[in-house]
């Protein structure tokens, strides 16, 4: 293809696509980095202090705290391995100087972070659904299995993110794309060709918040069912369970409602030709990162032992008894929410 056609060519997929994206002044990008600095800052702590609350108390010593300590773990990640990478964009204008490895690593760990935060979503929805529909096959999850869930929950998502990222396989089949739109250094940004799109979504999205919707309907067919037929003593526990289960599912939805948008346009976007403009994908981002700041709340929100170990290891000595007053005795039939 000569210069001229080439040149041609370049100028009507640029026409067609998205556009470069914004440029904001020093303020405005200060401003910028600024908030989302304290989001980074409140996503690391409070991931921190859901651990250290989990560690501290023995009435959160269960199975399924295991999961949400990896999860906060993941989140932890996110605040270290992702946000920053996004603030520094943010603050630079979307110049990017720290070379092509770094980015592809960041990309990489983004990708894989986010897929571990819904396996361990679809695993502990897995752990309630067991619980209240098969309790006799949870007896056979022990120790030694649920370490080897967890592994498999942080290694498995390697073969969807670092593996195909820093191989460039995301990008097999629309290099001209690429050429044509993206600078050949200065600046980071993750295209995917329909393929890699299609799988990766189904995958790490589609699929295991399908899962976890159907698990949950049935968890409550299942629990509404029982509750009708046992005595009053079962009836306690089974409502034990079912609040559990109830947590989760708010958390589940939370997860679905921060990142869907993403997972949307990730869909869409090589189907129309890279259109979607740069805010859109921004937003989309963040919202997404957005959810790994939320857990510690929602947990310490709607679980009362979760509300007084977070307490004491804030050392909020002001409310802390009024706490475990008010909750000793939701506490008592709790002995562990997510037992």
């Amino acid at each position: 293809m000569s210069n001229n056609s080439t040149s041609s060519y370049c100028d009507a997929i640029l026409a067609s696509s998205a556009g470069p994206p914004p440029v904001y002044n020093h303020t405005t990008r200060m401003a910028i980095a600024a908030v989302l600095g304290i989001l980074l800052a409140v996503t690391f702590l409070g991931n921190v202090v859901l651990i250290l609350a989990i560690v501290q108390n023995r009435r959160l010593h269960t199975r399924t705290n295991v999961f949400v300590a990896s999860l906060a773990t993941a989140d932890i990640g996110v605040s270290l391995l992702v946000m920053p990478f996004g603030i520094y964009q943010q603050a630079s204008n979307k110049e990017w100087r720290l070379g092509e490895l770094v980015c592809l690593l960041s990309t990489s760990a983004d990708v894989m972070l986010c897929t571990v935060s819904i396996l361990h979503l679809l695993c502990l929805c897995l752990d309630r659904y067991l619980a209240i529909c098969h309790p006799y096959l949870l007896q056979h999850v022990g120790k030694r299995l649920t370490c080897q869930i967890i592994v498999a929950c942080w290694v498995l998502p390697i073969f969807i993110s670092f593996l195909p990222i820093m191989n460039k396989w995301n990008t097999i089949g629309i290099e001209h794309f690429i050429a044509c739109l993206v600078p050949p250094e200065g600046v980071c940004v993750f295209l995917v060709n329909p393929e890699f799109a299609v799988i990766c979504s189904i995958v790490a999205f589609y699929i295991p918040v399908t899962t976890m919707t159907v698990c949950y309907w049935r968890i409550y067919r299942i629990a509404q069912s029982q509750m009708e037929q046992i005595s009053k003593m079962t009836l306690g526990k089974l409502r034990k369970k079912t609040k559990a289960a109830t947590t989760l599912v708010i958390v589940m939805a939370c997860f679905s409602i921060c990142w869907s948008p993403f997972f949307l346009l990730n869909v869409i976007d090589p189907f129309i030709g890279y259109r979607i403009p740069y805010v859109a994908w921004l937003v989309a981002q963040w919202l997404g990162y957005i959810n790994s700041a939320m857990n510690p709340f929602l947990f310490s929100f709607f679980n009362s032992t979760f509300r007084v170990s977070i307490c004491r290891v804030l050392g909020c000595n002001k409310y802390r008894s009024k706490i475990e007053t008010e909750t000793s005795v939701t506490m008592s039939l709790q002995d562990s929410t997510f037992r």
